[in-house]
């Protein structure tokens, strides 16, 4: 009979399951297992949860597995909230897991809260739902109730977020590839049961085995047996581990898998370039993601290698658990706090405070009081180059995103542009180098600027399929937004002028009205009249007209901004309110929140509290204010004897 209990003198190790994968309470890399310890814990996001840990988790005794009948029912256990509390880095992951471009994590009373990419309702779960443990993967999600059955949300193309009926599990591991989706989950004697696609045979796990973790990735899945060793089966690319190595945990990832032997030392093998862990370093935890790994140290801070794409790394942070996505990832402080990087959840330091953001086509900048400015886009984020071009050599005074490129305005009006060349050197540099501007805007692929007398300039391809974005000859603008492939400006007495591409009607304002503030979008507009009532027009990227986007007239805004589906004021109050799709949770500011301004991209929005800091939401970004169960929830089904 399996008994599956946490070991004494033992961390829960962790490593996500989805775009990372699963992971298993078990001794900690400074203790290694022998042969008196009892066997390894129900597994960690892809296992189940163990009992929560005291404020000195790597030397607290785990709690007693409680006995069962002896025709090894299950035992549903009430779900019992834990507060956080100081915890030794990597305590499990149960309650954290991205996946493809969404994240998963569990409040202390068990509900959810999944934030980022939501195209297939992957991060949208049930309401009123309590789970023991969370699982994010590809394109769907996961979670675990106390009474051992599963519940899956989006994506279920092959079936993988249809789990067998009348089946209760202990842990649940969601497949990291959308060429093989599939889940993996433990059942209560240890066996291992998989659906979804099985085109490389990773749902088809090995009979007779007992496991306690398992770990679903792309084409792969892989299972730690009770005496440590491991079991794969699918496509294993690389060199797998020899079949008597010991190992405390394991982490598949698209191409790729990693685990962690006894005394904390990586092995890792796949199809994956820069696969190679750091040489000399011992972890605590361990998550895969779709083309990199991420890993804990003792002391908490995180490493991570591969293709880079999860970008800078909060080297500052310390956690006590972390989670490896589809280009993110994300740890969980000790005080629950969410923290994520890479893809659309990069930000700069905390400690950062700006007087302006710019939020476009993906990347991000701020500018810092001392005309400095820290930009980011997808994983990166950087000063603007090149550093020693002096171009860039004095302050600026303005910022403005584009899709393709950034363009800011020095204190002397002087514009300096970069990103893709073609865009902003577009048709020739000399049309604008020279020039002296007191606004600037980038847009899809062009850029227009105001003169100090209110003329407009624009650079960029003219070609058809863009736009013809000549700028109108003989008016004159107080104010310029450049969109996807239209231009609008604001006259003196508040009337509005657009041109270029018009297909959705972005570029016809309504007429007789006037405006205080213009903000143009990919394909639809948005404006405040003098009385800071909005008024939108055209048809957002999603091809929704814009009677399904209209602003909130009972409104009144002193701040506007539009994005690719979305739009959002702010209140005198500065309180902030959001229009449009919100799939990506970009409609959703956080409340209480009072700001200065605001920016809006296609699947996030970002704006600035009065003291400069920088708050975003959607996208990748957690929400903010939110303090998440660190470690795992007690309650959950097990084997017992």
């Amino acid at each position: 009979m399996l008994r599956l209990a946490v070991p004494v003198l033992a961390v829960a190790l962790l490593a996500d399951v989805a775009c990372d994968s699963g992971a298993t309470p078990a001794d900690a890399p400074t203790a290694p297992a022998t042969a008196s310890a009892p066997s390894p814990a129900p597994p960690t996001d892809s296992a189940a949860p163990a009992p929560t840990a005291s404020p000195d988790a790597s030397l607290a005794p785990a709690s007693p597995t409680p006995t069962a009948s002896p025709d090894e029912s299950l035992v549903a256990v009430t779900l019992t909230p834990t507060s956080p509390a100081p915890v030794a880095p990597a305590l499990n992951a149960t309650t954290l897991s991205s996946g493809g471009g969404h994240t998963c994590a569990l409040r202390l009373d068990g509900s959810v809260v999944c934030w980022g990419d939501n195209s297939k309702g992957q991060a949208s779960p049930p309401e009123g739902e309590q789970f023991t443990m969370i699982s994010a993967g590809v394109a769907h999600s996961c979670g675990l109730r106390s009474d051992g059955t599963l519940v899956c949300w989006g994506a279920d193309d092959a079936g993988q977020a249809s789990p067998p009926e009348g089946e209760r599990f202990m842990a649940v591991s969601g497949g990291t590839s959308p060429f093989w989706p599939h889940t993996c989950a433990l059942r209560l004697d240890g066996s291992a049961a998989c659906w979804g696609s099985d085109s490389e045979g990773q749902a088809s796990p090995p009979e007779g085995e007992r496991f306690t973790m398992i770990s679903a990735g792309g084409g792969q899945t892989c299972g730690l047996r009770p005496d440590e060793t491991l079991v794969c089966w699918g496509w294993n690319p690389g060199e797998p581990p020899a079949e008597d190595e010991r190992f405390i945990t394991v982490s598949v990832g698209g191409g790729h898998a990693c685990a962690l032997r006894p005394d904390g030392t990586p092995y890792c093998w796949g199809n994956t370039d820069g696969i190679a862990p750091p040489e000399g370093e011992r972890f605590a935890a361990i998550a895969s993601g779709a083309l990199d790994t991420c890993a804990l140290r003792q002391d908490g801070s995180p490493v991570c290698w591969g293709f880079d794409s999860f970008g800078a790394l909060p080297e500052s942070e310390r956690f006590a658990a972390i989670s490896a996505g589809g280009g993110h990832a994300c740890g969980l402080r000790a005080d629950g706090a969410a923290v994520c990087w890479g893809g659309r959840a990069a930000l700069p330091s905390a400690d950062e405070r700006f007087t302006a953001i710019s939020n476009g086509g993906g990347h991000k900048c701020g500018l810092r009081a001392d005309g400095g400015l820290v930009c980011w886009a997808g994983a990166e984020i950087w000063s603007p180059p090149p550093d020693d071009d002096e171009r860039f050599a004095s302050g600026f005074a303005s910022i403005s995103s584009g899709l393709l490129h950034f363009c800011a305005l020095r204190d002397d009006g002087s514009p300096a542009c970069w990103g893709d060349e073609s865009v902003y050197l577009y048709p020739y540099p000399e049309l604008w180098q020279g020039e002296r501007f007191t606004a600037i805007s980038a847009g899809g692929v062009h850029t227009c600027g105001l003169r100090a007398d209110g003329s407009p300039v624009c650079w960029g391809p003219m070609e058809e399929d863009w736009g013809d974005l000549s700028a109108p000859e003989g008016e004159r603008f107080t104010a310029i937004s450049v969109g996807l492939s239209y231009a609008c400006g604001l006259r003196a007495d508040g009337s509005a002028a657009c041109w270029g591409n018009n297909d959705s009607g972005s570029a016809s304002p309504p007429e007789g009205e006037r405006f205080a503030m213009i903000s143009a979008g990919f394909d639809y507009t948005c404006a405040l009249r003098l009385d800071g009532s909005p008024v939108c027009w055209g048809e957002n990227l999603l091809g929704d007209p814009i009677s399904q986007l209209s602003a909130p007239q009972d409104e009144r805004f002193t701040a506007i901004s539009v994005g690719g589906a979305h739009a959002c004021g702010l209140r005198p109050d500065g309180s902030a309110a959001c229009w449009g799709d919100g799939g990506a949770g970009q409609t959703s500011p956080p409340e209480g929140e009072r700001f200065t301004s605001i920016s809006c991209d296609w699947q996030d929005t970002c704006a600035l509290r009065s003291d400069g800091s920088l708050v975003c939401w959607g996208g990748g970004h957690p929400p903010a204010g939110e303090r998440f169960a660190v470690g795992a929830l007690a309650g959950f089904p097990s084997v017992r004897e």
